[in-house]
């Protein structure tokens, strides 16, 4: 890797910066924002019921 390559790949620092506890602006993008972004949409999945349950005379049911 030559020394351009490195660079490119690894921003400069401010080390002072770090010391003093000052924060450095971060890249992270969740990954729902990054899908959508990119056009992409997971499939519709379907749920099935596991069990119905009854707690108190009330129906809940349990999806998975």
């Amino acid at each position: 890797m030559t020394d351009k390559e490195f660079v490119k790949k690894f921003p400069r620092l401010d080390v002072v910066a770090l010391i003093r506890g000052e924060s450095l602006p971060h890249q992270f993008v969740p990954e729902q924002e990054r899908n959508f972004d990119a056009g992409f949409m997971p499939e519709a999945t379907g749920y099935e019921v596991k069990c119905v349950e009854w707690i108190d005379g009330k129906k809940y049911v349990v999806y998975k």
